[in-house]
């Protein structure tokens, strides 16, 4: 994965993070409006497809940060190899 490629990717996730939050606020908002409204089937059926779709949006992003934590710590720990390589054959 190059730099670039990660930080797009780190940009796309931070989107997804910023959209599902915007999802549970109008489902927030449909599901207070349900409580006002007398049409509540309508409205807490929105908000929960609202919530669901949300839901697998922060999933998924969760699941893309921490893949990226897991190929952070393989290239420190390669890193921190060269370096004692490093160390080692010049010292």
């Amino acid at each position: 994965m190059t730099r670039r490629t990660w930080r797009n990717d780190i940009r796309t996730t931070k989107q997804n993070l910023k959209a599902a939050e915007d999802l549970f606020k109008e489902a927030n908002t449909k599901l207070a409006d349900a409580m006002k409204a007398k049409d509540v089937r309508t409205n807490v059926t929105v908000a929960q497809g609202l919530m669901e779709v949300a839901q697998k949006q922060m999933a998924k992003a969760q699941a893309d940060m921490q893949s990226w934590q897991t190929q952070r710590a393989a290239v420190d720990k390669k890193r921190l190899k060269l370096l004692e390589e490093l160390k080692s054959k010049y010292s």
